[in-house]
C-alpha cells in the first residue's frame, strides 16, 4: 500500500554483511500470489553500483522501504 514505483530503498545481502546497497522500486505485480499461505506481490528493485558484486539468483536479502 504504501510503496510505489520510483521509490528508494535500502537493500542489505546475507552473504555480503555490513554492506547496504540502494536502489530503486522499477516494478510492483498488479496481481498478487499465494505463497506459503501468505499473499505476496512481488517488487523489483534495481540496485545501485551493483556491477561487480558476488551477487547470484536465490541469495536471502532484506530491503528497508522505510518508514510510511
Amino acid at each position: 500500500v504504501n510503496l510505489a514505483i520510483g521509490q528508494t530503498v535500502k537493500v542489505e545481502v546475507d552473504a555480503l554483511p555490513g554492506q547496504t546497497f540502494g536502489g530503486t522500486i522499477t516494478h510492483i505485480a498488479e496481481v498478487s500470489e499465494l505463497k506459503r499461505g501468505d499473499v505476496t506481490y512481488t517488487v523489483t528493485v534495481a540496485l545501485e553500483n551493483s556491477e561487480g558484486l558476488p551477487l547470484r539468483w536465490g541469495m536471502t536479502a532484506f530491503v528497508d522501504f522505510g518508514a510510511p
